[in-house]
């Protein structure tokens, strides 16, 4: 994230490629997720045809974060691929993260 630049509560980082790079908070190393760099909430998103991040993946990742204190969830679109916010039915799919966001008292 640019110097400067507002973030969400608990937002610490970008995902990349299953890596977490930590550069808004340096005290985080770079590398693999670390659950105790998780400020969290942290929502991941599968989409059942997405052939580019496979549901098993995004499962993996969760599964990375099974000792974090943090509030991390997973929400499956089963009827989905790896572009499910922009591809047709995209409202319902951002209705869903709002809601999961007005839950973690952030939307």
């Amino acid at each position: 994230m640019p110097e400067g630049e507002p973030r969400l509560p608990g937002q610490y980082a970008a995902f990349h490629s299953g890596t977490r790079r930590a550069s808004s908070q340096p005290e985080c190393p770079r590398g693999p997720p670390d659950q105790r760099c998780v400020l969290g909430p942290l929502l991941l998103m599968s989409g059942g045809k997405d052939h580019t991040v496979p549901e098993s993946v995004v499962r993996a990742t969760l599964a990375q974060y099974r000792h974090s204190d943090a509030v991390t969830d997973i929400i499956d679109f089963p009827d989905r691929g790896h572009s499910l916010v922009i591809d047709s039915g995209w409202p319902e799919v951002a209705a869903t993260v709002l809601d999961w966001l007005r839950r973690q008292s952030l939307g």
